[in-house]
C-alpha cells in the first residue's frame, strides 16, 4: 500500500538501439502492454522533434491497471533521423488517488545522457507534501475554450483536437485539463501533445491532440450563454484539488452523461455562493429532477433540512422533494417547528406520498408520530386518515380523527377490521353520541365476538335508526336473534318494528327461526301494529302452532287482510308476503292468498268456525264465506251459524251471504257481487 506522504512510480525507457525498442524498464508487464507502450513512445509526427524540445504523451494502460505520462525528447544526430528517447512514468491507480496533478511529475523526467540506463530499472519516490499547489499563470484562453466545448458541450465528441500553440501551451493546457477531470475520466483520457500527433487504434474514450491547422474548428469566445463553460475556463490555472473540481469529482460521476451534466454542475457551483441551502435546493432541481444525481439531492436535502427552521420553509421541501427519495430522515424539522392545526393539515397533505422512502413519506411519517395526538387526530381528513391510523393506531381513539358523516365513517369502520391493535370498546364509547345506523352496522361486523353484547346494548337503549342497524344484524344471525329474544323481558312496538322491517329486507320466503315466538310473546300492547309486524307475524302465526298461532291470528289476520285490500302495502312488502305464502303452497296472490292460507291453518268444519273467529268487517268475512262454500258448499257455513260461540256480527254477516247464495241463478253462480 502506497504512503500517503509518499508514492512509489514505476518508469520505463524507450530508444534507439538497433531499432526502437524498451532499454529499461522498474515493472515487468504484459506482452500487449509492453507493445502499446512501444508505438505510444515512438509517435508519428507532423513536425520533427527538435533537439531541445520535448511533447508529453499520456494514456490508459487497462491490462496493466496503470496509467502512463511519458516525456519524448529528439534523440540526437548520433542516431538516426526521427529516432527518439522517451521516459514514461506509470501510476497505479492509489498513486492517481493520491496525486492529482500531473504537473508534479515534470521534475522527474530525465533525458539519457549516456548508454547506462540502470537508473530506469528502479521505481522513484515522490513526496506528496510540500510539493507547491502546482497553480499556472495562465492558459490560452482560445485553444482551452476549443477543448472545453469538445469535451464537454452538447455535441462533445471522442476525439478532441485543438489548434497547435507553443509546446510549453500545448503541454500546460492538456496536463490543466487533465487535473480538472473528475477521477473516472481521467483515467479514461489520452493526449499528446505533439503537433499532428494522433493516438489510433487503442479505442481510449477519450483523446486530446493538437493540430497545426489553426483554422481547425475554432469555438468563439466570449461564451456568454454558458455559465458553466466559464466556471470552468477560469478554475484551468489553479492547482491542487480546487473546490469546483472536488465538487465535480462528487457528484458528476451519478449522472448517465457525466461530461454534459459537468457544465451544468460547474454552472450550478458558481451560482452556490451568497445562496442559503433552501436557495441552493431551488436552484438545483433541473439537476435533481427525475432521480438523476441521487448524491447531490442528498447533500443538499441535508443542508435544507439541518437549516430549515420555519414552516415556509418545511412547506418548500415537503412541495420540491415529495416523491424524491433522498435518504435524509427529516425527524429533525418536526422538532424544531411548532406547528399549527391549519399548518399540520397542510404539510400532512402536501407531503402523502405512495412511493416508499422518500422525502414526503419520511416527512408524513415523522408529523405523524411526533406531533401531539389530538393535533394529528384533529388534522386527519378523508385522503390521509387511514395512513395516519396505519402510522399511529391510538388515533382512532380520538373523536376528533372521525369524519362526522355515517356513512363515511361505517366505511373507515370497514377499513379498520382488518387492523390489529384496535380497541373496538373505546371507539364505540366515543361514538355513542352521535353514532349513525351504517357506523353500527359496520362495527357489528367488526366486533365479531363482542358485537352480540353491544348489539344488545344499543338495541335496547338507542333511538330508532341505530335499532333499525342493529335489528338488521341479529335478524341475519339466527344464535345471537335467539338469545336477544330470551334477554327481552318485554317487547316494544318499535323494538318489533325494527326486527320485523329487517327480516322483509331479506330474501323471502319467511322462515320461522327460533327466538320469533318469544318475541311476539313479549310484545307489550297490540293496538296499531305497522305493516312489517302484520306481515311477520301473521306469517308466524301460519308456522305456529298452538295458543300462539291463535292469538297472533286473532290480532293480525284482518288487519293485514284490510291493509293489502285497501293498497297499503308498499311493493316490496306485497312481494315478501306473495312469495311466503307460495313458499307454503298457496298458489294465488294478494287477498285471495291471504284468505286461503287462513282457511289452510284454520279450517271451518261442523263444530268449529275457524278462522271465522278473528273476523269482524263485512268485506273479509265474505271472502272467507265464498272460499268455504267453494270448498265445501253451504253446510258448512250454515253449521257455523249455528254455533252459539260464534259472534253476532259475523253471523249477520254470514247469513246476509247465504240470503244472497239462495237467491241468486244458479246458472251465474259463482261470482263475485259485493
Amino acid at each position: 500500500m502506497q504512503s500517503k506522504s509518499e508514492i512509489q512510480i514505476d518508469q520505463a525507457l524507450h530508444g534507439y538501439v538497433k531499432g526502437h525498442r524498451q532499454l529499461a524498464s522498474s515493472i515487468e508487464l504484459d506482452d500487449q502492454s509492453r507493445a502499446e507502450m512501444l508505438v505510444l513512445s515512438d509517435l508519428l509526427v507532423t513536425a520533427a522533434v527538435d533537439r531541445g524540445r520535448s511533447y508529453l504523451t499520456a494514456y490508459p494502460l487497462k491490462t496493466a491497471s496503470r496509467y502512463v505520462l511519458a516525456r519524448t525528447w529528439a534523440a540526437g544526430k548520433e542516431f538516426r533521423p526521427g529516432s527518439v528517447w522517451t521516459h514514461s512514468l506509470l501510476l497505479d491507480y492509489q498513486a492517481l488517488v493520491l496525486l492529482p496533478d500531473l504537473m508534479r511529475l515534470n521534475p522527474l523526467f530525465r533525458q539519457p545522457k549516456q548508454q547506462d540506463f540502470k537508473d530506469y530499472s528502479l521505481p522513484v519516490s515522490l513526496e506528496t507534501r510540500d510539493g507547491g499547489n502546482g497553480g499556472i499563470s495562465s492558459v490560452p484562453i482560445q485553444q482551452a475554450t476549443t477543448a472545453l466545448v469538445k469535451l464537454y458541450g452538447s455535441q462533445y465528441v471522442d476525439d478532441v483536437v485543438v489548434p497547435s500553440g507553443p509546446d510549453q501551451d500545448n503541454q500546460m493546457l492538456a496536463l490543466a485539463l487533465w487535473r480538472q477531470m473528475w477521477p473516472a475520466l481521467r483515467r479514461q483520457f489520452a493526449f499528446t501533445t505533439a503537433e499532428g500527433a494522433s493516438l489510433p487504434g487503442f479505442g481510449f474514450v477519450c483523446t486530446l491532440r493538437f493540430s497545426a491547422d489553426q483554422n481547425i474548428d475554432v469555438t468563439p469566445d466570449p461564451l456568454d450563454d454558458f455559465q458553466g463553460f466559464h466556471a470552468l475556463l477560469d478554475d484551468l490555472s489553479g492547482g491542487g484539488p480546487t473546490p469546483l473540481r472536488t465538487f465535480l469529482s462528487r457528484y458528476v460521476i451519478e449522472s448517465s452523461q457525466p461530461r454534459k451534466t459537468a457544465i451544468e454542475l460547474a454552472g450550478f457551483f458558481e451560482n452556490l455562493a451568497g445562496c442559503n441551502s433552501i436557495e441552493r435546493l431551488d436552484l438545483a432541481q433541473p439537476l435533481i429532477a427525475k432521480n438523476r444525481l441521487p448524491r447531490l439531492a442528498k447533500d443538499l436535502v441535508a443542508d435544507a433540512v439541518n437549516n430549515a427552521s420555519d414552516f415556509e420553509q418545511v412547506l418548500y421541501l415537503a412541495r420540491t422533494l415529495r416523491d424524491i427519495p433522498v435518504g435524509i430522515k427529516p425527524d429533525v424539522l418536526v422538532k424544531r417547528v411548532a406547528l399549527a392545526l391549519d399548518q399540520l393539515g397542510i404539510l400532512l397533505k402536501i407531503s402523502q406520498s405512495e412511493v416508499e422512502g422518500s422525502f414526503g413519506s419520511l416527512l408524513f411519517e415523522g408529523l405523524v408520530h411526533q406531533c401531539p395526538l389530538a393535533l394529528v387526530s384533529r388534522a386527519a381528513t378523508q385522503s390521509n386518515r387511514i395512513k395516519i391510523a396505519q402510522l399511529r393506531p391510538e388515533t382512532v381513539s380520538q373523536i376528533e380523527w372521525w369524519p362526522s358523516e355515517d356513512s363515511e365513517r361505517a366505511q373507515l369502520v370497514g377499513i379498520l377490521a382488518d387492523y390489529d391493535k384496535i380497541n373496538w370498546g373505546h371507539i364505540l364509547s366515543i361514538l355513542s353520541p352521535t353514532i349513525g345506523p351504517l357506523t353500527v352496522s359496520a362495527l357489528l361486523i367488526a366486533l365479531a365476538d363482542g358485537a352480540e353484547q353491544i348489539g344488545l346494548e344499543l338495541f335496547t337503549q338507542a333511538g330508532p335508526h341505530i335499532k333499525d342497524a342493529v335489528a338488521e344484524w341479529f335478524v341475519t344471525h339466527p344464535a345471537a336473534f335467539k338469545r336477544l329474544a330470551v334477554s327481552l323481558r318485554t317487547v316494544s312496538r318499535d323494538q318489533l318494528r325494527a326486527l320485523t322491517q329487517a327480516q322483509l329486507r331479506q330474501a323471502p320466503p319467511f322462515r320461522a327461526q327460533e327466538g320469533w315466538a318469544d318475541i311476539f310473546a313479549s310484545v307489550g300492547g297490540t293496538s296499531a301494529f305497522c305493516n312489517s309486524i302484520l306481515i311477520i307475524g301473521y306469517l308466524l302465526s301460519l308456522d305456529t302452532q298452538g295458543a300462539l298461532s291463535l292469538e297472533l291470528g286473532r290480532i293480525v289476520f284482518e288487519p293485514l287482510y284490510l291493509a293489502r285490500d285497501t293498497y297499503q302495502l308498499d311493493y316490496s312488502e306485497m312481494r315478501y308476503l306473495d312469495l311466503s305464502l307460495k313458499n307454503s303452497g298457496i298458489s294465488s296472490n294478494g287477498t285471495e292468498a291471504i284468505v286461503k292460507s287462513a282457511l289452510e291453518k284454520w279450517p271451518v268444519r261442523d263444530s268449529d268456525f275457524g278462522v271465522f273467529a278473528f273476523c269482524k268487517n263485512q268485506t273479509l268475512i265474505f271472502a272467507l264465506a265464498r272460499e268455504v262454500d267453494l270448498r265445501g258448499g253451504v253446510t258448512l257455513l250454515e253449521s257455523a251459524c249455528e254455533n252459539r260461540q260464534l259472534r253476532d256480527e259475523v253471523k249477520d254477516c254470514l247469513n246476509v251471504y247465504l240470503h244472497k247464495r239462495k237467491t241468486m241463478k244458479k246458472a251465474s253462480w259463482p261470482f263475485r257481487w259485493w
